[in-house]
């Protein structure tokens, strides 16, 4: 389904309690999360195409993590779901991140994985490397890399306003620093901190199920 302003989303009915909205990374969309979220039976789920990513009509152009927050809101109350828990990978943990701070009345808790708040949060070669991309994309590509190289621009402190149970996720080879994402942790009044084996795509490796497990015993508390 499109909202009325051309957000992809897909609903899948599995089960009752509040829903699991899954959000992607950078560069992907929705369908990265097609094996993994069948660690989550008996759950209803909803599925999210980013703003110029996979499905979606609407393009990515100069946003910042706050609008990809307020289409997650559009999504939701379009669909009629009062109440969601996030399950964020990379951007998409950004993403959730924003959403909780700016809408704490549409969430019970998130699991955000592999996520950083400003662009220092990223081990240095892994900002060098979009640096020197983004020299020479063009178009919805160079948007993409834009949003890698200049977003997020939280800091710590602004973390102190969200209310709702988080569980921080990273890989212990992650391209996230893990001093970031301890801080985030930190920073999160509450939270819980996941290490998983594996780099910043370990939830989709075989120590997936792990992470999955960790994730479920975590949203079920919710």
């Amino acid at each position: 389904m499109l909202t009325k302003d051309g957000i992809y989303y897909v609903i899948e009915d599995g089960g009752s309690g509040v829903a699991l909205v899954f959000l992607h990374g950078n560069g992907e969309d929705s369908s990265i999360f097609e094996r993994f979220s069948r660690e989550f039976p008996g759950r209803n789920k909803v599925f999210i195409d980013t703003r110029g990513h996979g499905k979606s009509a609407k393009r990515l152009g100069k946003c910042g993590f706050f609008d990809l927050a307020d289409d997650i809101r559009t999504v939701l109350t379009e669909a009629g779901i009062e109440k969601a828990f996030l399950i964020g990978f990379s951007d998409g943990g950004n993403t959730a991140l924003h959403f909780l701070i700016r809408y704490p009345e549409f969430s019970v808790g998130a699991a955000v994985i592999g996520a950083n708040i400003f662009p220092g949060g990223m081990v240095f070669r892994w900002r060098a490397a979009v640096f020197f991309a983004c020299l020479f994309a063009r178009g919805e590509r160079k948007a993409l890399l834009r949003l890698m190289r200049k977003e997020p621009r939280l800091e710590f402190k602004s973390l102190s306003r969200i209310n709702a149970p988080v569980l921080v996720m990273a890989g212990s080879r992650d391209m996230i620093k893990a001093s970031h994402t301890r801080n985030i942790a930190r920073s999160v009044p509450g939270a819980e901190l996941y290490t998983g084996q594996g780099g910043h795509m370990f939830i989709f490796e075989d120590g997936g199920k792990a992470a999955a497990a960790r994730i479920m015993e975590f949203a079920s508390k919710q």
